[in-house]
């Protein structure tokens, strides 16, 4: 067998995505194991198939014996889910990453490190036996003494990793959960760590090594971002990539250069390889050499998952040397990955092992097959049958740097076809410019980091002519930032794109693998492959047609964000903008999640600054179709400084009211005469029919608007509907009793209220619409709630796991009426129409 490490490595992951699927015990993975074990000693292929099975039972087992608190004093069993404020003992399992976060010119930090805990204890009490990891987050930086490898006490509260906050966001709880890590442990700030060991407890090496070598890199620098650019390359210290940075290399595809990664371990490999073969040293010694070099790197960084798998991989090929055997580079990926899975299982999903080990075995699969295409395309060669004696000098020596050219574009496609899965179905980003700009922009970085590389080897010897080489790659990085920002700036450079069905994928794999193994097997085998294709592509329209007939409605909590994604995109709707912190946070990864570039109408319900703190950098940022409110007249500085953004993009700005439509949706308030004097008195309500179902979008407004609405519509069928989305006011007034009654919905939603951490709604009241067969739900209990409206079908789902739905055409329901419980102390002394509310239940 060629590659005979290639099988195991496959059954092996094939076992992990099956726990991760089925979610078995260990005990049931061993039980079976032993049985295949078994049937694994019996000549022919019964034995065969069973050692292929053992594979795949073995991988699950590793993944569940990972993922199961199985120890007594698993920290997930002493402590259970709820948070609790805790003092734990440890030692820190990794190097402190300061991490820092910039709004209007103002810095924060944070440092995260991960502690392996041996010991816990809540205030007052005796120390317990404990284990596991937990990854800990301070306000502020951590002092230099609290390093990797320290033993520590530290205070705060133990608490489960938040889960996503919407639909297709970043999950923190699975990204830990992967790492083995199941509790986060949030400390006020670096008073609340307490170092042990004695004061003369000193870092290791590679702990001391990473102030040198930042001190020698920056040395004759001007500490601008090129400088800090040279570091997070170099060294991995992410501090250097802020947010706008990190955005612009993201969107120019050329983020991958300041990973740790294959491209630092090779260059190095390469340069140490080049110095030590120049002096005549023989290759076996030379691999012997270049792998201790190789990890002490990788350690200096901070034993980061992305340099590890990338040291294990040129290991296994720098090995081919030492044992004198011939190197296979699927071979000694297979065997990188089964390493590193046996370590840790986790790893398979986590999208960083994923794009690493996809997008290099992509290069060796697709790079061989296109290279020599591409060189024949450019070369300046009429007739291939032409002998080489006889063809133009000219054209002989372009051959070099077309041969350059060739290769680079090959690995450049290959690298942007094998990496496009994981690009979109994680990032929601589509990049076609990083085709043009990785052919420039990596080889610059491999200029930086040669020049960074011999700075640092020279630094203790000269610092002069370190200065020389540190000013190289300066002006290398500084044309890398240069040049990804006028990439990135491009027109159509990149997209965000929602991520495809898994049917799309595994056609997009199929034509890949194709093109690997020459040409399309259809060619060789028609039969099998409409076999597999006609399902897929039934499975990929179907998924189509439902796209096109579904509307999603994501209510996000907090801030009372309401996004409406209508099939195509010129009814779809963004109602307000979150915060000054969940616009950015939350609100933008939420559009770039359903493939939004631009927001085609964004509409200020209200004008305060808890809502619509980050309407301005939405305009500015997504340049809307148009931007509607309610009265232009309200002064909040959040809701001027949007309303000036939007003057001087030449945005348009309308004001809706009563009888006007937004994005399909009828506006029933405000009235035709704008005398709004608050934010919420101006506040659009919108009803719309999607699929049959009638839904209010009812922004938090007092009693007296809420009454105001009432009259306007009253005998008229306008407020009626199956679904209300109700913000809350600042006094946590629900719905009056009155217009529940006009409304009679099935389901009353109800966001969180800005800045508040308890319920939207007060039980009492909550008991009475439960008991009138209103069913309320809160983002509160929930986190944020999605609505998926098709013809005839209503799905709700919220973040923990809530579900809903109902079938049926929309319309009037019966009931005989009787009178709600309202507490009077909800109102004014004196107003006795509020306890005449009737509801009528279904």
């Amino acid at each position: 067998m060629n590659r005979p490490l290639l099988p195991p490595a496959l059954a092996f992951g094939a076992g992990i995505l099956a726990n991760e699927w089925l979610g078995g015990h260990p005990g049931l993975w061993l039980a079976l194991l032993a049985v295949i074990f078994g049937l694994a000693l019996v000549p022919g292929r019964v034995g065969i198939a069973a050692l292929w099975a053992g594979w795949i039972l073995a991988g699950a087992l590793a993944h569940a014996i990972h993922d199961t608190p199985l120890s007594p004093v698993d920290l997930r069993r002493a402590t259970g889910h709820e948070p609790r404020l805790v003092e734990l003992q440890g030692r820190i399992a990794e190097t402190p990453s300061l991490r820092l976060k910039e709004r209007r010119g103002r810095v924060s930090e944070r440092t995260l490190a991960a502690v392996d805990v041996r010991a816990w204890r809540e205030p007052g009490e005796s120390w317990s036996p404990a284990s596991g990891t937990v990854m800990t987050s301070t306000r502020g930086t951590l002092p230099s003494e609290l390093f990797r490898g320290r033993a520590v006490r530290v205070t705060g509260v133990l608490q489960v990793p938040p889960g996503p906050a919407a639909p297709g966001l970043f999950d923190y709880l699975q990204h830990l959960r992967h790492q083995d890590i199941h509790r986060t442990l949030d400390v006020t700030g670096p008073e609340d760590w307490i170092p042990e060991g004695g004061p003369d407890a000193r870092p290791p090496l590679s702990e001391r090594f990473l102030p040198w070598a930042r001190e020698a890199l920056a040395r004759g620098l001007p500490e601008d971002e090129a400088t800090h650019l040279i570091w997070a390359m170099t060294l991995g210290w992410r501090t250097g990539l802020s947010g706008e940075t990190s955005t612009v290399f993201m969107e120019s595809g050329t983020m991958h250069v300041f990973a740790i990664s294959g491209l630092h371990i090779a260059l190095i490999a390469t340069l140490v390889c080049a110095a030590l073969r120049a002096v005549r040293v023989p290759r076996a010694a030379t691999g012997l050499i270049v792998i201790p070099i190789l990890w002490f790197y990788v350690a200096a960084t901070g034993w980061q998952s992305s340099a590890f798998r990338s040291a294990i991989m040129m290991t296994a090929i720098t090995g081919t040397w030492i044992l004198n055997r011939p190197a296979d580079l699927l071979n000694s990926l297979a065997l990188s990955a089964l390493v590193i899975l046996v370590w840790q299982p986790g790893q398979l999903l986590q999208a960083g092992f994923q794009l690493s080990f996809g997008v290099v075995a992509g290069l060796a699969l697709l790079v061989p097959i296109l290279e020599p295409r591409l060189f024949r395309a450019l070369q300046f060669r009429s007739d291939p049958m032409l002998p080489e004696t006889l063809r133009p000098r000219w054209s002989r020596i372009l051959d070099r740097p077309i041969r350059w050219l060739a290769s680079g574009l090959a690995t450049g496609i290959a690298a942007f076809l094998s990496s496009l899965p994981f690009t979109v179905q994680t990032f929601h980003l589509f990049s076609p410019v990083s085709l043009v700009a990785n052919l420039v922009v990596v080889p610059l970085s491999s200029l930086a980091l040669s020049a960074n590389a011999v700075s640092l080897a020279v630094s203790p010897v000269s610092g002069d002519l370190a200065s020389i080489f540190n000013a190289s790659a300066w002006v290398w990085m500084h044309g890398m930032a240069t040049l990804s920002r006028w990439f990135a700036a491009l027109p159509g450079a990149a997209w965000y794109v929602p991520p495809p069905p898994w049917p799309w994928w595994s056609v997009y794999l199929a034509a890949l693998l194709a093109i690997a193994n020459g040409g399309p097997p259809i060619l060789r085998h028609p039969r099998a492959m409409l076999a597999v294709a006609v399902p897929l592509a039934l499975l990929a329209a179907h998924g189509i047609g439902r796209g096109l007939q579904t509307t999603t409605i994501t209510i996000l909590s907090g801030g009372e964000a309401i996004l409406v994604d209508a099939p195509g995109r010129s009814r779809d709707l963004l109602v307000n903008t979150g915060s000054e912190s969940s616009g950015p946070g939350l609100v933008v990864p939420l559009l770039h999640a359903h493939g939004w570039n631009r927001i085609p109408t964004l509409m200020l319900a209200q004008a305060d600054a808890a809502r619509n703190g980050d309407a301005a950098g939405m305009v500015r940022g997504f340049r809307p179709g148009e931007l509607v409110m309610g009265s232009p007249r309200l002064r909040s500085p959040a809701f001027r400084e949007a309303l000036a953004a939007a003057k001087e993009l030449g945005v348009p700005i309308r004001r809706v009211h009563d009888g006007t439509t937004v994005s399909g949706w009828s506006v029933l308030w405000p009235p035709v005469s704008d005398t709004a004097r608050s934010s919420e008195e101006a506040a659009p309500v919108l009803a719309g029919t999607l699929g049959g179902c009638r839904i209010l979008l009812l922004p938090s407004s007092g009693r007296k608007t809420q009454r105001a609405l009432l009259e306007s519509h009253d005998g008229t069928e306008h407020l009626r509907a199956d679904i209300v989305i109700a913000g809350v006011s600042r006094n946590q007034e629900p719905v009056l009793p009155d217009l529940l009654e006009a409304i009679r919905p099935r389901w009353l939603i109800l966001p969180s209220a800005p800045g508040t951490t308890g319920p939207p709604i007060r039980p009492e009241h909550r008991d009475a619409l439960e008991n009138a067969g209103i069913t309320v739900v809160c983002t509160h209990e929930h986190g944020a709630i999605t609505l998926e409206v098709s013809r005839g079908r209503v799905e709700l789902r919220g973040m923990n796991g809530i579900r809903r739905s109902w079938e049926g055409p929309s319309g009037p329901r019966g009931g005989d009426s009787f009178s709600v419980p309202i507490p009077l102390e909800r109102f004014p002394s004196g107003d006795s129409s509020a306890t005449q509310g009737v509801l009528t239940p279904p």
